[in-house]
Order: C-alpha cells, then sequence, then structure tokens
C-alpha cells in the first residue's frame, strides 16, 4: 500500500497515490483517484470540496476528518461512488442526491463520516454488501438514511438522526444492523417484506421504532444525550 501525506503543494508522482493541498481545491481529486492502484491511499486535506467523485476498485479515500473535510455534492447524483473493496473514511458528505452509492453488487467501507442532509439517501447500496461504521446518518430529505436494497450490508456502531426511515430493507438479502443509535426519525426501521439481524441497538425519540418486523430482545428504548456521542465529536 502506498500512502502520501498531506504537505503544501500538489505533487503527481506517477503510480503512487496524490495528496491534495487545501490551497490546491481547484485540482480534480479524481485525477488522483483515477491514477491510484488497488491498495492505496488518496489523504484529502482540511476544505469544501465541490462535486461529485468516483472511488475506483480497492483504492481508500481518507479525509483530514468529518469536522474538516466535506465533499458536498451540489444537489445531483451521487456525491461518492464506490468500487468494489473501496474504502470511504473522515468525511462529511453532503448535499446530493444520494451521498455515498456503490456500483452494483460490490462491497465496500464506509467509516467515520458525517453523511448529511443528502435528498433520497444518505448511503445506498444496491446489491452486494459493505461495512458502514461509526458514522453518523443525518437529515436526508425523502427517502431513508441507509438503504439496502437487495443488499446484505454490516451496518455497525452509526447514529441515524433525523431521517424519514433510519435504515429501509428491500429484497432477499438480510443486513445485520447492530450497535446503532436511532433518534428522531419517523421510522427508524423498515423492513419492507423482508428480513434482517437486529440487536443491540438503542432507540429514542422515534415516531415509530420498527415497521416490518419486532424489536430484537436486546434492542433498547432508551434517553440518548445526543451531545455526549462519538459521532457528533468527531475530529
Amino acid at each position: 500500500m502506498k500512502t502520501c501525506r498531506p504537505v503544501l503543494a500538489l505533487f503527481t508522482l506517477a503510480g503512487l497515490c496524490v495528496t491534495l493541498s487545501a490551497s490546491a481545491q481547484q485540482e480534480s481529486i479524481q485525477n488522483r483517484l483515477n491514477a491510484a492502484a488497488a491498495g492505496d491511499e488518496v489523504l484529502v486535506p482540511a476544505g469544501v470540496y465541490t462535486g461529485s467523485l468516483s472511488v475506483p476498485d480497492g483504492v481508500a479515500l481518507i479525509g483530514d476528518g468529518a469536522d474538516t473535510t466535506v465533499l458536498d455534492g451540489g444537489g445531483q447524483g451521487n456525491v461518492v461512488t464506490m468500487g468494489r473493496s473501496s474504502i470511504l473514511a473522515g468525511f462529511t458528505v453532503r448535499n446530493g442526491l444520494v451521498g455515498v452509492g456503490n456500483t452494483n453488487e460490490c462491497f465496500f467501507t464506509v467509516a467515520d463520516c458525517r453523511v448529511t442532509e443528502n435528498i433520497q439517501y444518505g448511503i445506498l447500496v444496491r446489491g452486494g454488501s459493505a461495512l458502514i461504521v461509526s458514522n453518523l446518518i443525518s437529515a436526508t430529505r425523502q427517502l431513508a438514511g441507509i438503504g439496502c436494497l437487495q443488499s446484505n450490508p454490516y451496518i455497525i456502531d452509526n447514529v441515524l438522526d433525523s431521517n424519514p426511515v433510519g435504515v429501509v430493507v428491500n429484497g432477499r438479502l438480510i443486513p445485520t444492523i447492530v450497535d446503532n443509535v436511532f433518534v428522531r426519525n419517523q421510522t427508524a426501521i423498515r423492513r419492507n417484506a423482508a428480513s434482517a439481524i437486529t440487536g443491540n441497538n438503542v432507540f429514542d425519540g422515534n415516531t415509530v421504532n420498527m415497521i416490518g418486523g419486532n424489536l430484537d430482545a436486546t434492542d433498547r428504548i432508551a434517553p440518548v444525550d445526543i451531545g455526549r456521542l462519538k459521532a457528533y465529536n468527531a475530529k
């Protein structure tokens, strides 16, 4: 794996991953992603970056932290489209039709991100699978914070806040939804003639906690102090 560290100028090295400086925001992150090989990391320093990105197979796109590194979709399409075995970590992802989506039937990872104020879905897993871990997914406007469409992602240790639906499950595959916090959603989990493995989730202030099934015996309805949650204090 090749990793480039943030620097004060922009360097392009053939065959290596490339890191953008905050002073070079006008340069295309996508060009650097296209130059990366499977196993490489592309590191992005703090800044606000507008437009859509596609992360190639096997490449990790790593931001400087969700507090300071923002990918803004400008209200159109996927903000980030993930390739097979790709990784996204350390960003705020906002203002897309979909915040993070995948090419059909591939596995990808989203970790330590804030996915907020997207139109249809915060994260959409269409076929395949994903590891969705330690994110804040909030304020989706129309459909769901996380959409599982004919897919079986692992949804672990996330906060889902103020979405029409926190997680929606469609299709025959069975996602795993454990150790999450669901707060202030209209519906926390909706299973549309579908199954899901749930457990040890906490529910607070949702209009409905579950449609299409029952909470697991290890799930809890309990007050949540959101100000103390790690997802609201990411660095």
